[in-house]
């Protein structure tokens, strides 16, 4: 995915359970762009990942989405502190 294709909608704040479940954090609380099933994307060193969006719950302060197969808080470890990105088109 080209990075100009991308824009950061918010970020990981931290683990929440021991499912791979996180918190995050939505620089406008008011967006409805995540939703099960969409494609979100995280930088990692410089290249960009995807995961399926499996669920999403909570309250717009409170926000916790689960991402498909990231199953442990071992597993979701990397994704602490980075950007969340979502593709222009959705």
């Amino acid at each position: 995915m080209n990075s100009k294709n991308l824009v950061s909608i918010g970020s990981v704040i931290k683990h929440h359970g021991l499912q791979g479940e996180l918190k995050v954090f939505l620089y406008n609380k008011e967006s409805e762009t995540l939703v099960s099933g969409i494609s979100i994307w995280f930088k990692n060193n410089k290249e960009f990942i995807s995961f399926s969006l499996e669920s999403v719950r909570g309250s717009k302060n409170k926000l916790l989405i689960k991402l498909k197969d990231i199953n442990s808080r071992e597993s979701s470890t990397f994704l602490l502190k980075k950007e969340i990105y979502v593709s222009r088109s959705d």
